[in-house]
């Protein structure tokens, strides 16, 4: 019927057994209650869910339409270049670092071009003494960025690596930021320092993303008691099949306290399943009264998403629940985590796209099928 009638079924969350009642003095529950939606809804309302809420005086749930206007996507018109502005002071310059910003060359993703020839042609002389003034240079300022350490006014100096660390002690006592970015500034450092010196010397490149996800799982091991880390799943295939979420809240021994697995449906791509298995994981743990948490995951394309909202009108509805569901917990932050540092989450989501298993659930301590995996992942880290 709903073929013929052109409708589908929208996307839902919570319980979706809406009715409950004895029948014959045996109590059963079924899902009577859905929401459907034609085209021109989902033209008008892509991000639109139901939300099966928890039941009050009815035997049946009530159902909880969210959804957001989202605009016409615009499209982009040819470009064309203006020979008039060429040779005009500046436009020349901003044509080559345009240029230079398409290069997906693994040795400039830290360093510039320049380090790159001359530490790679140089010899190493350990007599001479060394600076750690590349620390603060324009490449290296991508992983302060995904860091998020706020910068100085005018940019990191060129010229005093004193100043340099003066405003970042600074930054470690105020509180500008998050606090694990505040304070996770001498493993940055350092691990800076160790990813010049792979290059220096053995021709190994790190990308900015692992510099500062080990940087993090460094400063995490020295972090004050009472944060917790959750770690974040999600396993993606298609749209027309149920997509998985999971995560994994772990105390800092790395021992096991809560995980969870959910399913949802109609999930249009990997970075919207993504964003949905966050936003589970920020509403469990406000819902389980976790004060300190460190979520982590293993997609980029979050952090993408949540640094620059505006480019992603589609996802608008879901980044702004999430914003809210964060600022219902004291001291949060959002960090990268390598695949291989995150496989038990993913593992725990891919049950749902491989095996099948829809069920939903939150339970204490670990999966025992799981075990193994979770202890390595603690001594790892």
């Amino acid at each position: 019927m709903a073929e013929a009638c052109k409708i589908r079924e929208m996307r839902s969350t919570g319980n979706t057994l809406s009715w409950s009642g004895k029948r014959d003095h045996v109590w059963i529950q079924c899902r009577l209650d859905c929401s459907f939606g034609s085209d021109e809804w989902f033209r008008l309302f892509p991000q639109s869910s139901t939300e099966y809420m928890s039941t009050w005086s009815s035997d049946h749930r009530p159902l909880r339409i969210e959804f957001a206007l989202e605009p016409e996507s615009l499209k982009r018109g040819r470009f064309y270049f203006d020979k008039r502005m060429y040779g005009k002071r500046g436009v020349e310059e901003a044509i080559v670092r345009g240029w230079e910003a398409e290069n997906d060359s693994p040795n400039l993703t830290t360093f510039t071009p320049e380090d790159v020839e001359r530490i790679m042609m140089i010899r190493p002389c350990v007599n001479q003494e060394d600076s750690i003034r590349w620390g603060f240079t324009k490449r290296a300022h991508e992983v302060w960025e995904l860091a998020n350490v706020p910068f100085p006014t005018s940019g990191f100096s060129r010229n005093s690596v004193f100043l340099n660390f003066v405003h970042l002690l600074k930054v470690s006592d105020s509180k500008a930021g998050e606090p694990t970015s505040r304070n996770a500034f001498p493993w940055l450092v350092w691990e800076l320092w160790k990813a010049r010196n792979a290059l220096a010397f053995e021709n190994k490149s790190l990308s900015a993303h692992t510099i500062a996800a080990k940087a993090f799982e460094e400063a995490m091991d020295k972090a004050n008691g009472g944060y917790l880390k959750c770690n974040i799943g999600s396993s993606w295939i298609s749209s027309r099949q149920p997509s998985g979420a999971s995560w994994i809240l772990r105390d800092d021994k790395g021992r096991t306290i809560m995980h969870s697995r959910r399913s949802y449906s109609f999930m249009r791509s990997k970075t919207e399943t993504d964003l949905w298995a966050l936003h589970w994981a920020v509403k469990c743990m406000k819902n389980t009264h976790q004060r300190k948490v460190i979520f982590e995951a293993s997609s980029e394309q979050i952090r993408e998403v949540l640094r620059n909202q505006a480019q992603f009108p589609g996802f608008r509805s879901i980044v702004g629940m999430i914003n809210i569901q964060l600022t219902r917990i004291e001291i949060w932050s959002l960090d990268y985590s390598l695949p291989k540092r995150n496989e038990a989450a993913n593992a725990i989501a891919v049950s749902v796209t491989r095996d099948r298993r829809h069920q939903s659930y939150i339970a204490h301590n670990e999966p025992v099928w799981l075990h193994h995996l979770l202890s390595l992942e603690a001594q790892s880290n």
